[in-house]
């Protein structure tokens, strides 16, 4: 019996790493940004790494809070919305139809802050392909949502604007 405990032959194997929980969210109603979000669905929840929240699920939470994807930008909701949907992050994709370009960002929900931000420019890209990438790099930026709190450094950084300042000032 002390050998089957010692032997690393007769050991056990690991238990396979647990599927981040994630929810995503479409931020406006862009054609574009609706079919990023049903391929990325898809092929996230294809691999083994994420399970996806239901979008019943995160519609029936954002209507009972009467809240909507695009107006969570504070903190305190961002952290209720993951806690109502067990989500430990949260992603938000958004079409800026001036510029052309896509922007994902992934939230963690726990604290409510933004891990990662993405932008795509759209021309010339199809929207599988553009689904492909974001795939990648969502997979590579959700490790940061499994460092335990106490290994977690936040750094803040402040976009600063350019103003023209009227005469009146000068």
């Amino acid at each position: 019996l002390f050998f089957l405990l010692v032997n690393p032959c007769f050991a056990a194997e690991p238990a396979p790493a647990s599927k981040s929980l994630i929810a995503i969210l479409a931020t406006d109603t862009n054609q574009q940004t609706q079919a990023l979000l049903d391929l990325l669905t898809v092929q996230l929840s294809q691999g083994d790494k994420f399970n996806i929240v239901d979008r019943q699920e995160i519609s029936r939470v954002l209507t009972e809070q009467s809240l909507s994807a695009a107006g969570l930008t504070d903190f305190e909701q961002r952290i209720l919305v993951g806690k109502l949907l067990r989500a430990k992050g949260l992603v938000f994709l958004g079409k800026d139809n001036r510029q052309n370009r896509m922007s994902v960002r992934l939230v963690e929900s726990g604290q409510g802050f933004q891990v990662s931000q993405f932008v795509y420019t759209l021309k010339d890209k199809k929207i599988d392909e553009l689904a492909g990438e974001v795939a990648i790099d969502l997979s590579k930026a959700t490790a940061k949502l499994d460092l335990n709190p106490e290994d977690r450094i936040l750094v803040s950084i402040l976009r600063i604007g350019n103003a023209t300042l009227s005469s009146d000032y000068l």
